[in-house]
């Protein structure tokens, strides 16, 4: 049965290169010595099982702890014990793939993937089993409890209720819910709940909550997470929660709550908590006809008694629980979790730390994540600091005149140009910057890094202004200066920077960065849930990283339709954004000012200053040689500015980031940048050449690109505003798309893997 406290435990090894599985006569599990309160957990070798006529033989690479594991082991439910039947394994929810068949299955073969739930079978004969309620069958035979469980390597599985894992989901994902995924799953379905009604869930923030929170919300149902403490709202809102009551802080949880419903009550109160104030409490936050729906399993002698009887007929309301999820709960939530919508969070341990883990899972103590070797050498911390300095060191050559300062100089210091030696760095410092940003915060964060440079933009302008009547050559020198001057204080506060998360993963430095995440994520929290699942979600993807790195290059950019139309946007969108007018009305301001007869040098950079002025006001929010033509063009030079601010600073960064696939994402910036960088090489050597040839007549050309620009964007560039990376990627694809780099291995190489290799665990 799925609790609110529980956790996981992943095996993963090594893996070789043969087609044909190498299956060793021993593996390693977790075995149960002296059952009862002094219960304790020992790896030992054990010999691997050979599968009867109608199993199969899974080399399972995860497997999760359960509360549930513990009332086993500690054998203090009314229940039939372990001890009876002999067992010595437990675990009940595990993922990985079959090594073995037995000689009558059909539909399974070598290679496929495969979960082990907390049912290992049932009779498939009875009342409940042709009612789609297998899981009350009286002859069901529950896995870690009647016959050794997942907390070994190697299990045999009957073929006809061994769960298929669907591809797209990673073992890490499929094991968490054969348990308590499927619970959840399996419980709101049967709470007959419908989309657009108000849902509670008593211990949002919990094991099992937190994955039926996820559930909940892709159901289309209106979620309420009550948990206790920042860090459980932070995370219960991040994964879908509308409202949130803190216990904590909150005098009356259930005016709270029928206050949100505008004062009507809930359609439903799922209870994952399993304490008696929870299950005292959720019958009167129901509303007519309203439902709870018990699961988490309180101490014995717990009643539901928070409502007087008379309230209950009054209001019609219904209670009733949910043991565990069945077969079809189980392939339902596993395509939610295809589709990106259920992703549990775990903690990471080594198989030798079994009895650790399980200790620590026993005093409430499950929190961040624990891994070794499981991704080589990725990142440098010389390299990341080298990119934060570069994000404010630009360097120029400057003319001693004032008069001829075009707008690649000094004057004109709207946009960024760096060295040549700068190209070879893809920006890192944007990844560093959302790298240490709330995930809540992330698209926010990336959007506006591109526009944070005004801020030096008026610093320089208004410098260029103050040296304007200068006679010598310190007209150029004082600001040329000071743009190395600045960035070299600014470097220092680097040394009181915090290391990069991510950059302490991939470097096995986990506690250091599970206290990065306490100490600016989570207000000290140690036990937050969100610095578990912020933990999970980079180390895994420091491990996609890391295979994406050996299986992908820029030919699969052109390989599918959907990548030939994100290659099409990444390109367009880095030509375009040198191309759209900012090439001239910015980099060669000057030539403008003198184009209509705007020539004091005090004037031009007055007006550089003011527009410096408004085109940092505006990120932070997101023909004729006469006088009067003059005139009208600087406030057409605001206006211009204000448009570019609002829309196309902000899009450059934040638009090719989100419509990659993540094995490619890192590429499609790339190209990005490189097509940024070769249309202002483009504009570096033509504009200036043309401007003063032609004049004004070269506009004419940037009206027809403009127009061009109008044409692509409406036709090719889909809207992506609120939605998730998933969602944006069957906007390009149209159909479910399959990675092209897990950071998975493959079947034929997770079979083939040496019993002595390395293994892993994984706690939630």
């Amino acid at each position: 049965m799925a609790t609110d406290k529980e956790s996981r435990l992943t095996i993963s090894s090594s893996v070789g290169d043969q087609d044909v599985p190498v299956i060793p006569k021993t593996c390693k599990a977790g075995v149960v010595k002296e059952f009862g309160p002094n219960f304790k957990v020992v790896v030992e070798d054990v010999a691997i099982p050979e599968p009867g006529p109608d199993e199969v033989l899974l080399r399972l690479n995860v497997t999760g702890i359960c509360y549930s594991d513990l009332h086993y082991m500690l054998e203090d439910l009314p229940m039939p014990r372990m001890s009876d039947f002999g067992t010595l394994s437990p675990g009940h929810e595990g993922a990985g793939v079959v090594v073995k068949v037995g000689s009558n299955v059909k539909g399974w073969k070598v290679g496929d993937r495969g979960g082990v739930k907390p049912m290992m079978d049932v009779c498939q004969n009875c009342e409940h089993c042709w009612d789609r309620r297998e899981t009350y069958c009286t002859s069901a035979i529950s896995t870690g409890l009647m016959v050794n469980g997942t907390y070994q390597q190697y299990i045999t599985s009957p073929a006809r209720y061994t769960s298929r894992i669907p591809d797209g989901v990673d073992d890490f994902t499929a094991g968490p819910i054969m348990c308590s995924g499927s619970t959840m799953y399996q419980c709101l379905e049967e709470s007959q709940l419908k989309p657009g009604e108000w849902v509670v869930f008593m211990g949002a923030g919990g094991g099992v909550g937190h994955m039926g929170v996820q559930i909940a919300k892709a159901m289309g149902l209106r979620v309420i997470g009550v948990d206790g403490g920042k860090a459980k709202r932070d995370l219960c809102m991040q994964l879908g929660c509308e409202a949130f009551v803190d216990f904590a802080s909150t005098d009356d949880l259930v005016a709270e709550v029928v206050r949100i419903t505008e004062d009507k009550g809930a359609h439903g109160v799922i209870v994952t908590a399993g304490n008696r104030s929870a299950y005292g409490l959720a019958p009167s936050m129901l509303r007519i006809g309203g439902v709870v729906m018990c699961v988490g399993l309180p101490p014995t002698g717990t009643t539901i008694a928070g409502a007087d009887p008379t309230e209950f007929a009054l209001k019609g309301i219904r209670i009733t629980g949910t043991l565990v999820g069945s077969m079809l709960s189980t392939d339902k939530c596993l395509q939610l979790a295809k589709r990106g919508l259920v992703k549990p969070i775990y903690e990471i341990f080594s198989i030798a730390q079994l009895p650790e883990a399980v200790d620590k899972l026993r005093q409430g103590k499950v929190s961040g994540r624990h891994a070794k070797n499981i991704v080589k050498e990725i990142g440098n911390n010389n390299k990341q600091r080298s990119g934060l300095v570069s994000t404010g060191s630009e360097y120029r050559i400057h003319s001693n005149r004032h008069d001829e300062v075009n707008a690649s100089e000094l004057q004109s210091h709207t946009r960024p140009r760096r060295l040549g030696f700068q190209l070879a760095q893809t920006r890192p410092e944007r990844e560093n910057c959302t790298g240490a940003s709330l995930p809540s915060n992330t698209r926010a964060i990336t959007a506006i890094y591109h526009t944070l440079y005004y801020i030096g933009s008026v610093l320089a302008a208004w410098t260029t202004f103050g040296t304007r009547n200068y006679d010598n050559n310190w007209a150029w020198r004082i600001p040329s200066v000071l743009q190395i001057a600045i960035p070299l204080v600014t470097s220092t506060g680097l040394f009181f920077c915090p290391e990069s998360p991510r950059w302490l993963i991939s470097q096995e430095r986990h506690e250091e960065a599970r206290a990065f995440f306490v100490k600016y994520h989570a207000d000290g929290d140690v036990n937050s849930p969100l610095v578990a699942f912020q933990i999970d979600e980079i180390t895994e993807n420091i491990q996609r990283e890391t295979a994406a790195h050996k299986s992908t290059s820029y030919l699969d950019m052109l390989r599918t339709k959907g990548n030939r139309h994100r290659l099409l946007i990444s390109i367009s969108i880095g030509v375009f954004a040198q191309w759209n007018g900012v090439g001239i009305v910015s980099y060669y301001l000057s030539i403008i000012f003198h184009t209509v007869g705007v020539t004091s040098v005090t004037q031009q950079t007055l007006i550089n200053g003011f527009l410096q002025l408004w085109n940092l006001i505006m990120a932070v929010f997101a023909e004729h040689h006469n006088s009067a033509t003059g005139i009208a063009v600087v406030p057409m030079l605001f206006i211009y500015d204000a448009f570019y601010d609002f829309s196309y600073t902000p899009l450059v960064v934040a638009y090719p980031a989100e419509i990659w696939p993540y094995e490619l994402r890192s590429c499609g910036i790339a190209i990005s940048q490189m097509a940024n960088f070769g249309a202002l090489f483009f504009n570096a050597f033509v504009n200036s050449i043309a401007l003063a040839n032609i004049a004004w007549k070269y506009y004419i050309v940037y009206i027809g690109i403009l127009i061009l620009i109008c044409i692509t964007i409406y036709f090719f560039y889909p809207e992506t505003r609120a939605m998730s990376l998933e969602e944006i990627a069957e906007v390009f694809d149209k159909i479910e798309t399959e990675s092209l780099g897990t950071g998975l291995a493959t079947n034929s190489e997770i079979i083939n893997a040496e019993k002595d290799e390395i293994e892993y665990t994984h706690i939630k």
